[in-house]
């Protein structure tokens, strides 16, 4: 199974829209939508792009939104939905609502955190995120700091959850860049130091960085995921005579395109048979979201 958390946005449905629409197999995806809104608009946006299973990531919604939230459920057309708790909202609420998915982030894991969660684990649901967030690398500090989670949630299904690219490149606009997939990195870590009765599950942030970016410039690229890397194809900022063109013709060398394997792909492909710049920066995120999702699932 592979879990993708993703944002609320027009690229990211649109990625998730298209990924239903080609007829990829999403048997074993589960995107987890940091929603925006808790009420039913809001659903039916979510459902409008994808109809199958979906977590809703609560983390930046208050309590009273949360009711709410849990209210929606129990009605039968929001039956495709279940919520990704924080943590927190288990430990200072009391709602009887019966509880199948908490996210326990990296800012709350300390030590009195720790003690709690050996007093109180058997409480928790099953299935648990540890979201480690933004990741530039792996190391031990960051491998030790849930250890001890790790230790104590044996016999849980674990999502292991991070997102290594960044909010802006060290190079300029008109230059490639490759980035490992650290987040696959750090799942092998994990592996390493998980109780051989906990059962565990890949995820990241989709090629989208953890980070929510404000603002910023257009720049004319596409996010393109490889086996081991993302590759940054890019071709300076999105003004005047600007050429994607090009870019969907270098990425089109990727060992791993295939037209016929995906929406973005298939995009790609259009763009270079017709030699015409088409979409905007939100069309080329979804581009970018739609290959990673199906490269992580063929990777399963």
């Amino acid at each position: 199974m592979y879990f993708a958390t993703l944002r609320q946005k027009q690229g990211e449905r649109r990625a998730l829209k298209q990924l239903m629409e080609f007829g990829n197999d999403v048997t074993k995806f589960v995107p987890n939508i940091i929603v925006k809104d808790a009420d039913q608009d809001s659903l039916n946006e979510i459902r409008n792009s994808y109809n199958s299973f979906v977590l809703l990531d609560v983390r930046e919604l208050d309590s009273d939104d949360i009711d709410s939230l849990e209210e929606l459920l129990e009605l039968d057309q929001n039956d495709n939905f279940d919520i990704m708790y924080p943590v927190e909202y288990i430990l200072n609420n009391s709602s009887k609502r019966e509880k199948n998915y908490v996210r326990i982030d990296k800012k709350v894991v300390n030590s009195f955190f720790i003690q709690w969660l050996k007093e109180r684990h058997n409480s928790l649901p099953l299935r648990i995120m540890l979201d480690f967030e933004y990741i530039d690398s792996v190391n031990t500090e960051i491998v030790s700091k849930f250890k001890p989670v790790l230790e104590i949630l044996d016999n849980h299904k674990i999502i292991i959850m991070s997102g290594a690219v960044p909010q802006v490149l060290p190079v300029s606009s008109e230059e490639n860049y490759r980035l490992s997939r650290i987040e696959k990195e750090l799942f092998s870590k994990i592996k390493d130091h998980a109780s051989k009765t906990s059962e565990l599950f890949f995820g990241d942030y989709a090629s989208v960085s953890p980070k929510l970016t404000t603002g910023g410039r257009a720049i004319v690229q596409l996010k393109y995921t490889l086996e081991t890397e993302y590759w940054f194809v890019r071709n300076g900022l999105r003004r005047g005579n600007y050429d994607f063109v090009k870019v969907c013709r270098e990425v089109s060398s990727a060992t791993n395109f295939d037209q016929h394997s995906c929406w973005a792909d298939s995009f790609i492909q259009s763009i270079i048979n017709n030699n015409e710049n088409k979409g905007n920066p939100s069309v080329w995120s979804s581009i970018g979201i739609n290959k990673h999702i199906v490269v992580c699932l063929n990777e399963l």
